[in-house]
């Protein structure tokens, strides 16, 4: 194991996961608002809902949640948006 693996505390982990996924959920919305399921404001709003909802916003801040929203709805692909 090495050093940084055991200083990566439980919360650390807890929200890097959380990141994860909420990354792969706005990349489906985007796809969803794509196909014409959705309008792109009830998207982006849904999201940014979630967001709040399970911490996120408070766990790493309104900046990168926003970002991490615009830039699954820029690419068609399956980007990193924590770059």
């Amino acid at each position: 194991m090495n050093a940084r693996a055991e200083q990566t505390s439980p919360a650390e982990i807890y929200i890097s996961a959380q990141l994860e996924l909420f990354e792969i959920r706005c990349l489906e919305m985007a796809n969803k608002v794509r196909a014409g399921l959705m309008p792109l404001h009830e998207g982006v709003d849904f999201l940014y809902s979630a967001a709040i909802w399970s911490d996120l916003v408070d766990n790493v801040g309104d900046d990168l949640v926003q970002n991490i929203i615009g830039r699954a709805f820029l690419f068609n692909g399956e980007p990193s948006c924590r770059d």
